[in-house]
């Protein structure tokens, strides 16, 4: 099993789908191309293999981490990224999209992270900063697939993370434009 951990609104879903395509070689990206649906149902119809899991950092305990074999931790260490989660909140229609709800749950992850360096906990660290640049995702996400012993697939990626930009892009410019 690989187990993706990351915190509301980080990707989690995003990379799930990537190492999914990996190993199951299904190409889905063309629905991040809809941009007409609500983000979190759009995700939810993307064929997740289920050798992977994603979840929450705030929907599990810190020795259930541990307990996890393939861990992909994607970090949210900084107040850029912090930052950065919370304007995605804002076009993403989750019950996440306050501050007061989503710093404590930062906070708790930055903890998770902590915890797992203190117990020297294997693991790979994604960076979210990471997955909002073309160079560092690819240069990442290459070190993720040889961590997971799992095939690189540059042009897959590559035009993966473009159509998933992009659509972020669109849902901020819609959401935008809704306020207006």
């Amino acid at each position: 099993m690989i187990n993706i951990v990351y915190m509301v609104l980080g990707g989690g879903q995003f990379v799930a789908q990537t190492i999914s395509s990996a190993i199951n070689k299904k190409n889905q990206w063309e629905l991040y191309e809809d941009n007409k649906l609500n983000w979190l149902h759009r995700e939810s119809l993307f064929e997740i293999d289920p050798s992977v899991r994603s979840v929450c950092s705030h929907e599990v305990f810190f020795k259930e981490v541990m307990k996890m074999e393939n861990l992909v931790l994607i970090t949210c260490n900084d107040i850029k990224d912090l930052k950065m989660t919370l304007k995605r909140s804002r076009y993403i229609d989750t019950n996440m999209n306050k501050s007061y709800v989503l710093e404590p749950r930062f906070r708790y992850h930055r903890e998770l992270y902590n915890h797992l360096i203190d117990k020297k906990k294997d693991f790979f660290q994604l960076s979210y900063s990471d997955l909002w640049d073309i160079r560092s995702f690819m240069d990442t996400i290459k070190e993720c697939m040889s961590f997971l012993q799992l095939p690189f697939d540059e042009e897959k990626f590559r035009d993966g993370h473009k159509k998933w930009i992009r659509s972020n892009i669109v849902h901020n410019k819609n959401m935008q434009g809704d306020k207006t």
